[in-house]
């Protein structure tokens, strides 16, 4: 083979090799500055199981969701193996990242893209802003359903009669059930939405030049099989797991009015989610960066739709691109008419998937361009390049160059020797990364609350109380607003900047006072009976 050639082929898996360590190099130099309190307390869950020596647990507050599919368990996995929690997050990033893109390309290989996947996936695997980082390249949240995601792409995809079908049955119907466990997530990222895209495929390959090797009809019973298998697994959620785990579903949501401006506002969302800045000079390189985003984002939603276009376009090709489409024209419609949810940068983590797709779409459809075949990968190596420029843009421009308030004070608290207090929810499991799980923060949602925030904390904070001596951790803000009842001069002992620490030698003084502000003062709570979970 000649060097060139070689070079040429090695390439693309240069520029993912780089993004892997510009990724991986960023979070271990930034990182801590980034983290907040939902990050944080997928670790202290984490730490939690560890010490029941367990993957789900009934003395746990989850979200939305039970975290069966999720990066917890490699979260455990860091934390068994390095004391320190950041060491355990690096370690968790690189392992989540590296399985992210391995599963990736394995699904983009079934359908014969695997050299563009790699150029997709040195764009994807960034940390291009504070989004992105947030919903998967640093924060995790949804990395995990890619992941089950693509691995089930690929499996159906690779399903025919003549090679070992059955074994990949199997695997498809576990990782159908797995998913379904999750909740509905899995339904609407990936399920739900690939669905419609094997339907719109079957209907449309009649008429279609066939030039691949794609059966469209083993294509929907692998379908169907996997969402028969993600239905046991939610119905195995609903009623198995649901009783005896505390977590919030989403089976009371309603429809609203249906609005078109809502529908058109996830435009605005993606333009946040890809990194758009404004207040930037148009002739640099950041107000150039942004004004080719804004292109981004509409060529990631109207891209596919050329593709379609093309008759001589390769079946599995076409499928992706079906599939890119409607990953985010789902969730998009739902989110429009789902009542108490609106379209918000946040929003984009629920149609990730379909966003992956739709931006391996643009390689794709460069990879079909009839120009040469050295000005294709060109043209492919510029959009990664804009990638990487959006990275280091991202880490100029929004990342503080300082620790965090509650990491001074978690050391200050170390140091002097204290080891159980109280804060709100945006500080609490904050100060317990920060301690390296030292600190055992009892969380409330506000200080006029009743009693500790029934929320991504464990439900022994809401049944019992420390003793001793204790901390109370707030700040100007919160003072402003709402003040913790029991604070006074005479029990301060932090303040720096806005945090202010006030420190109690009787934590029981302090639980009973926090909670004679707002309940009957005949309450037998106050005689020292504790609240009872319901």
């Amino acid at each position: 083979m000649k060097p060139t050639l070689r070079f040429s082929k090695l390439f693309p898996w240069l520029l993912l090799g780089l993004a892997l360590a510009l990724s991986f190099f960023t979070y271990a130099r930034y990182g801590l500055y980034t983290l907040d309190a939902d990050q944080s307390s997928e670790f202290v869950l984490a730490d939690h199981l560890n010490q029941k020596k367990a993957l789900l647990s009934t003395d746990w507050f989850y979200s939305t969701e039970l975290r069966t599919v999720s990066p917890v368990p490699i979260y455990q996995l860091g934390l068994a193996l390095f004391s320190s929690w950041h060491m355990a997050r690096l370690f968790s990033i690189l392992v989540i990242a590296i399985g992210t893109t391995a599963a990736f390309l394995f699904a983009a290989r079934q359908a014969g893209c695997l050299e563009e996947a790699v150029y997709c996936a040195a764009c994807f695997i960034l940390p291009y802003s504070k989004i992105h980082s947030f919903l998967f390249s640093w924060g995790g949240f949804y990395s995990m359903y890619l992941i089950a995601g693509c691995l089930s792409l690929g499996l159906i995809l690779s399903i025919d009669r003549a090679s070992h079908s059955i074994p990949k049955f199997i695997l498809l119907i576990i990782l159908g059930i797995w998913s379904g466990t999750a909740g509905i997530r899995m339904f609407m990222i990936f399920g739900v939405p690939f669905l419609f895209a094997s339907l719109f495929f079957q209907m449309r390959s009649a008429s279609i030049p066939r030039s691949g090797k794609a059966q469209p009809s083993w294509l929907l019973i692998a379908t169907a099989v996997f969402l028969l298998s993600m239905l046991a697994g939610y119905l195995i959620n609903r009623f198995a797991l649901s009783p005896r785990f505390h977590y919030r579903e989403y089976g009371t949501l309603h429809t609203d009015a249906f609005q078109f401006s809502d529908f058109l506002k996830h435009i605005d969302a993606l333009c946040n989610y890809f990194g758009y800045k404004a207040d930037t000079v148009i002739v640099s390189m950041e107000g150039g960066i942004s004004f080719l985003l804004i292109l981004l984002v509409f060529a990631v939603l109207f891209v596919p739709f050329t593709l379609l276009r093309k008759p001589s376009l390769p079946d599995y090709h076409r499928l992706l691109a079906i599939f890119a489409l409607s990953g985010i024209l789902f969730v998009w419609i739902l989110d429009c008419v789902a009542a108490g949810y609106s379209a918000t940068p946040y929003a984009v983590g629920y149609y990730m998937m379909g966003l992956l797709f739709s931006l391996l779409s643009i390689f794709l459809a460069i990879r079909h361009l009839s120009i040469s075949s050295l000005l294709r990968k060109c043209l492919m190596a510029a959009l990664v390049l804009l990638f990487f420029g959006n990275t280091i843009s991202f880490v100029r421009r929004d990342i503080p160059s300082h620790d965090l308030q509650q990491a001074k004070a978690a050391a200050w608290l170390e140091k002097n020797g204290y080891t159980t207090g109280y804060a709100t929810f945006w500080n609490g499991n904050l100060l317990t990364e920060f301690s390296d799980g030292k600190l055992d923060v009892y969380i409330y949602s506000t200080w006029l609350s009743q009693k500790p925030y029934e929320w991504l904390q464990t439900v022994r904070h809401t049944t019992e109380h420390p003793e001793g001596r204790v901390f109370l951790y707030t700040d100007t803000d919160e003072i402003a607003l709402c003040p913790p009842p029991c604070i006074s001069d005479e029990h301060l002992v932090y303040a720096e900047d806005n945090i202010r620490i006030y420190s109690f030698d009787d934590a029981q003084d302090i639980y009973l006072k926090q909670l004679n502000q707002v309940i009957d003062p005949n309450s037998p709570l106050l005689t020292g009976e504790l609240p009872a979970h319901p």
